[in-house]
């Protein structure tokens, strides 16, 4: 999974926000309780505004893992 993840932040910056979006979904397949994918999903759907209530549900998911962090509450 590290590979995915640094590719998905290669392609954010190179502004490649669909290809973020399958590379953070396809990390979530592999591990579906992983906090760090969760949360930039959230904030990735949510920047891009294309769905608000599938991001609060990323970062739902991802506090209920992990608590209320601060990281997960910005």
């Amino acid at each position: 999974m590290p590979l995915l993840l640094a590719l998905a932040n290669l392609r954010s910056v190179q502004q490649r926000f669909s290809d973020v979006d399958a590379l953070y979904r396809l990390a979530l397949k592999r591990n579906g309780r992983s906090v760090l994918v969760l949360n930039n999903l959230a904030y990735l759907v949510a920047m891009r505004g294309r769905n608000p209530a599938e991001a609060s549900e990323f970062i739902d998911r991802a506090i209920e893992i992990a608590g209320p962090l601060p990281d997960l509450l910005d």
